[in-house]
């Protein structure tokens, strides 16, 4: 049998990276043995090198290395440099969205995008020792084998997307997982880089495969608690029954957080079925509460009927002893967005908003310049043609000139992104934004909220499962954040066991 290994690289030790997994768990559907190492760009790298040489076999084809967010380290160079000298005749595979902004280096065949026909195609053709066969990429990337998987080995419409985790995973009960319903957005924003946008069909795995999945997880592991990676999960209300259908026969309750498209709340029966599903943490993209500015991105509804749609909600959680989080996302610097407008919204979010999450951000428009396009697994709208929706650049030189250091962190690039277009329009400028996005986080700091994307951190931080979710809800940022001592044990601990199993 076929063998691989795969390492995943994530910038926060302490999730489990669903890619690596989802990638696995499809080419094991295809007959091949894929063990996933989690956490390895935080393990100390003389394990790293106990694990593979314990591991590799004859039959090992490849190393796989799954980015999220392109997250490499120097781990995972020096890591990766080690085995091209140790193995140099096995493949080294790095893939992910927007793969090709990692810098890592040690390389051999970059995959970009959803990779599981990609990856099964690459796993046949390793297997008769040779690539003649693989559509990689016509465009110039260096030296780089490319394989842009979304143009050549499309993968949104697969039909199950199920993630199967095994014993030698080391699962803890404790642990949220990520679960996947659906590939691709029916919408498409025009700030939005999501990879597929404007996907009109319904693309939705089964019921079944769900169940299954579901009781795999819960039957072997203790796990019911979910972050669901779909761009956004209530784009239609039957999608949503045909999943809550399953959550009702379950002999355990599961919860789920993800996004949620607040418009769309005012569709018939979404609301009751989002709880009927126990689809309790809900991250709305609401992105601005100026109308002219929703209608250039494409979220025209009139914003009072957005913030009621999410206060009713709120309130139909509540007023049925649900678990609740919703957390209100917010980009400041969209077109026609003024700093009057920000007052405006920071005395309604203080007056409405207070206990639930709050996410505000600045605009990004990637630079496409120097033909930077190919380097994007998508680019936005906005990014593609900023004349259009009334952008200007502002040069290159504004950043030494203005940047004010303690104003901003770019999540990719910890700073100012040289792949970011200084922009400015008629009523603000990029600069101007940055300032606005960090003034508005003193609500979340003095609130110390809790958002629907770290509902996570108490368990991880207690190591233990709390039964009482209203409970863990409410417990502060401060409180349950994993700190490094905690997670660092918790990594060395399971790398040990992935050495000794």
């Amino acid at each position: 049998m076929n063998h691989a290994l795969m390492f995943s690289s994530r910038i926060y030790p302490w999730e489990r990276s669903s890619g690596a997994h989802r990638i696995a768990t499809y080419l094991r559907q295809h007959g091949m043995d894929i063990e996933v190492v989690d956490f390895a760009a935080h393990w100390e790298l003389d394990l790293l090198k106990e694990f593979t040489r314990k591991n590799v076999k004859p039959t090992t084809l490849f190393f796989g290395f799954g980015m999220f967010y392109s997250y490499w380290n120097q781990t995972m160079d020096s890591f990766s440099a080690w085995l091209k000298i140790e193995y140099p005749h096995i493949k080294t595979i790095a893939g992910g969205q927007n793969v090709l902004h990692s810098g890592a280096n040690n390389i051999d065949i970059w995959v970009d995008s959803y990779g599981e026909e990609a990856m099964l195609a690459l796993s046949k053709s390793l297997a008769g020792n040779s690539t003649s066969g693989i559509f990689f990429s016509p465009e110039y990337f260096g030296n780089k084998k490319v394989i842009k998987a979304l143009h050549t080995y499309p993968s949104y419409n697969l039909g199950d997307y199920s993630i199967i985790m095994e014993k030698r995973d080391f699962l803890e009960s404790w642990e949220w997982l990520t679960i996947e319903f659906s590939r691709g957005c029916k919408f498409s924003c025009a700030f939005c880089n999501f990879p597929i946008l404007g996907v009109k069909e319904d693309t939705s795995r089964s019921a079944e495969s769900f169940e299954r999945e579901m009781r795999h997880n819960y039957d072997n592991f203790g796990i019911d608690r979910y972050f669901v990676a779909d761009e956004t999960f209530n784009d239609r209300v039957e999608k949503i029954t045909k999943f809550a259908n399953v959550v009702e026969r379950l002999d355990f309750d599961p919860f789920f957080s993800g996004f949620i498209r607040a418009d769309l709340l005012s569709q018939p029966n979404m609301i009751p079925e989002l709880a009927r599903m126990n689809f309790g943490g809900q991250y709305y993209g609401v992105e601005t509460f100026n109308r002219k500015s929703g209608q250039v991105v494409g979220k025209g509804l009139d914003p009072d009927k957005v913030k009621q749609l999410i206060l009713d909600t709120k309130n139909y959680f509540k007023s049925n002893n649900l678990t609740y989080r919703g957390t209100i996302s917010l980009i400041v610097g969209l077109p026609f967005d003024t700093a009057e407008d920000w007052g405006r919204n920071k005395i309604w979010l203080r007056d409405y908003w207070l206990g639930e999450g709050l996410v505000v951000f600045a605009l990004v428009v990637e630079d496409l310049s120097d033909n930077n396009l190919q380097m994007h697994t998508n680019a936005s709208k906005f990014s593609k043609n900023l004349q259009k929706y009334g952008l200007r650049s502002m040069g290159n030189n504004s950043v030494e000139r203005q940047h004010p250091n303690n104003v901003y962190f770019n999540w990719r690039e910890g700073g100012w992104s040289s792949a970011e277009v200084l922009w400015e329009h008629d009523t603000m400028n990029i600069i101007e934004a940055k300032k606005i996005a960090e003034s508005m986080q003193d609500i979340t700091i003095r609130d110390h909220t809790l958002d629907s994307w770290s509902l996570n951190w108490p368990e991880i931080h207690a190591r233990t499962k709390l039964t009482d979710l209203n409970k863990v809800i409410n417990i502060s940022k401060a409180a349950g954040y994993p700190y490094p001592g905690i997670f660092e044990s918790f990594v060395k601990s399971y790398s040990l066991k992935k050495i000794n199993k």
